[in-house]
């Protein structure tokens, strides 16, 4: 998805400001759609502006893992632990699933258990948390757990 090879979402972050909000939310559809390559660029971009945004951290991330980028992924989920806000639950799963790839298992599976283990202490979950609870409870092998 390119004009004259120049790639659209950096044109359009040339003509248009964005948001960090907005930002993050375009990488978001861009793990969706497929347009991994510009929508980095785009999140790396976007990181000079404010390099502790935990929610373009988590998108930049997760779209580095998806194009293998696995060193630079696991910097962004590292970061947002380390800032100990944003999204922490979905951060140390994607940590997690980056272990798991490296047939780190056990590590992995520390993790999982610390995301589940996030449950009893939320008093309202967001629709993220509940995510990561649910893919790491169903990592862990307790797909039949109806108490997430």
């Amino acid at each position: 998805m390119s004009i004259r090879g120049l790639p659209v979402l950096v044109l359009l972050s040339a003509l248009l400001p964005v948001s960090a909000q907005e930002l993050t939310e375009q990488l978001r559809q861009a793990l969706m759609s497929g347009g991994y390559h510009d929508a980095i660029e785009q999140g790396l971009q976007g990181l000079q502006d404010d390099p502790a945004d935990t929610g373009l951290l988590l998108q930049l991330g997760r779209l580095e893992a998806r194009v293998g980028r696995y060193a630079d992924a696991e910097k962004r989920f590292d970061r947002i632990v380390e800032l100990g806000e944003g999204p922490l639950l979905a951060a140390r799963f994607e940590l997690a699933e980056l272990l798991r790839l490296r047939g780190q298992q056990a590590q992995a599976d520390d993790l999982y258990r610390q995301v589940r283990a996030a449950w009893a202490e939320l008093q309202r979950p967001s629709v993220e948390q509940l995510y990561a609870i649910a893919r790491a409870t169903h990592r862990l092998g307790r797909h039949d757990s109806a108490r997430y």
